[in-house]
């Protein structure tokens, strides 16, 4: 299902609006992001009558659009410029000794042939450390805590304004679709609120135990409540709203057994999703993928007539390709985040 920038608005189609190369432009990106959706916001609360949005939210959602574009900034714009920078410097201490005008009109294609592998052999076993450096750099500096203890504050505006785009009388089924999804994933978020927060050691099971259990039942309540949009439309939007702000802010407060008071809750029957499942399936995919490209990109290479040590290094960089593009970079993240932090904490 294709939207246009306009449609998506936390997903802030604007990446391309300022180049990141200093902290201050991904804080001002981000304050952008987090503007361009007020508008969005007030719709979406507006129909549950509760006016302004809450300045801890907007906080909360600010952070969390502040780590997501540093962690862009360090381990994109960096990385490829530093990339970029060594391979033009390889280029030229390469190429230019043995640069001959004759020979180069002569047998240029050739020369480049034989050329490239070397130019990238270098580059791509210091493409590998530098990455591993930045996402290192970016969970010291706490980037990636950050984004992720305030994610269940972002899929809570997406529910917000697409329950705002599906109170219109004139909407497509598209609207509806697409607020299903999100509140799926809020209610994922939901049921692994205890994690995300951090404030609850590992050691203590039965503060987790205490914690999941009502967060299941939470996302019980939002589904029933979900089934009321093809009956009471009106009705369901505003009580959806309503969960969706009450369960932030219990949030916000660290109120991670209370989302909910107990009389909203008490007829509910846990749910039995396992969002970790889903983890580890596509965790384990983005692996299997990126095996398959190392594997496999060294015997094409080598058949093309490039030497093994070059061809290896170049395979490097095509598995870390694959790892890097939109979930799978997260799921990269989150697993270096969860080797780096401590048990109690990890996500």
């Amino acid at each position: 299902m294709e939207h246009r920038a306009s449609e998506l608005p936390l997903e802030f189609q604007c990446q391309s609006v300022w180049p990141m190369i200093t902290k201050r432009d991904a804080a001002r990106r981000a304050r952008h992001q987090v503007v361009t959706i007020v508008p969005a916001l007030k719709q979406g609360l507006a129909i549950a009558s509760l006016g302004r949005v809450p300045k801890r939210f907007r906080r909360a959602l600010w952070a969390r659009r502040l780590a997501r574009t540093r962690v862009d900034l360090y381990l994109n714009s960096w990385l490829g410029l530093a990339f970029i920078g060594f391979m033009l410097c390889m280029i030229v201490v390469m190429v230019w000794p043995s640069y001959d005008p004759l020979i180069l009109k002569v047998h240029f294609p050739h020369s480049l042939a034989v050329r490239i592998p070397e130019v990238w052999r270098l580059p791509g076993a210091l493409g590998v450390v530098l990455y591993c450096f930045l996402i290192g750099f970016a969970i010291w500096r706490g980037f990636v805590d950050a984004g992720h203890r305030y994610r269940l504050i972002e899929h809570a505006a997406l529910v917000v304004i697409y329950a705002g785009k599906a109170a219109d009388r004139d909407t497509d089924a598209a609207a509806l679709h697409a607020l299903s999804t999100r509140l799926h994933a809020f209610g994922k978020s939901v049921i692994t609120s205890h994690v995300q927060a951090g404030t609850i050691p590992s050691h203590a099971r039965t503060r987790h135990r205490t914690a999941v259990n009502h967060a299941r039942r939470v996302v019980a309540r939002l589904r029933s409540t979900e089934a009321g949009l093809d009956t009471n439309r009106e009705d369901a939007l505003r009580e959806l709203v309503t969960l969706v702000m009450q369960i932030s802010d219990s949030y916000l407060l660290g109120h991670l057994a209370a989302l909910l008071p107990e009389e909203e809750i008490k007829d509910m029957q846990p749910v039995r999703d396992h969002p970790e499942i889903g983890r580890m399936v596509g965790t384990t995919g983005q692996l299997l993928a990126a095996a398959a490209v190392f594997v496999g990109l060294p015997w094409l290479l080598t058949h093309l007539g490039w030497a093994a040590p070059y061809s290896y290094g170049a395979a490097a960089l095509g598995a870390l390709i694959v790892l890097v593009p939109a979930q799978g970079r997260h799921l990269f993240i989150a697993t270096a985040q969860r080797l780096a932090r401590s048990p109690g904490q990890e996500k």
